[in-house]
């Protein structure tokens, strides 16, 4: 799996990231490469708003149900 992390964030300036991020993918069926919406990340701290949050794009697959 992967981490979420900050790039870019001056030493010293004290933000964080943080909220409840929720992932929600683009469709239920199965499928190949399908996108998911992430939603819910937060910068924190004094300096916070000099920074710009990109929530990030992911992509999975769903496989079938197979029932034996």
């Amino acid at each position: 799996g992967g981490k979420a992390y900050l790039v870019g964030v001056f030493s010293g300036d004290g933000v964080t990231l943080g909220g409840y991020p929720s992932f929600t993918f683009a469709q239920k069926l199965a499928g190949d490469n399908i996108r998911i919406t992430v939603r819910g990340y937060t910068l924190r701290g004094a300096k916070a708003v000099n920074y710009t949050l990109v929530q990030p794009t992911l992509y999975a697959d769903i496989l079938p149900l197979v029932i034996p």
